[in-house]
């Protein structure tokens, strides 16, 4: 164990050390394009149960919104983001073991959202 966290602690050092000393700073140069996204899913299902009645509500979501952008100066991007979600949800109510009322929901979204965005280079 000691030799292990002593070979580990060297490595870091090491790393360190191993690292370039310039001062220089990342920046995002004029005419760069950029193009990033995200992608989500969610699944939720929430149980109440008493001594009368039960309800039961699952809820299923994904979307996909991929961006793309332009570096207008330095460290100052512009575009736009083009997003699609779709969700679903599902509850029921039951009395005594009887369904008394089920409801369903599905949605779609498209979005289209400008941006503008500015870097602060850190070192």
């Amino acid at each position: 164990m000691k030799n292990s966290l002593l070979f580990v602690a060297l490595f870091g050092v090491a790393s360190l050390i191993a690292q370039e000393t310039k001062n220089e700073k990342l920046t995002i140069e004029k005419g760069t394009w950029n193009i990033g996204g995200n992608f989500s899913v969610s699944f939720a299902k929430n149980d109440t149960k008493n001594e009368l009645q039960s309800i039961e509500n699952e809820f299923t979501s994904i979307s996909f919104v991929p961006n793309l952008g332009y570096a207008l100066g330095k460290n100052i991007i512009t575009g736009l983001s083009f997003g699609y979600g779709y969700g679903k949800s599902e509850s029921s109510l039951q009395n005594e073991g009887k369904i008394n009322s089920s409801n369903s929901n599905n949605y779609r979204t498209l979005s289209v959202s400008p941006y503008i965005r500015g870097y602060l280079p850190i070192g």
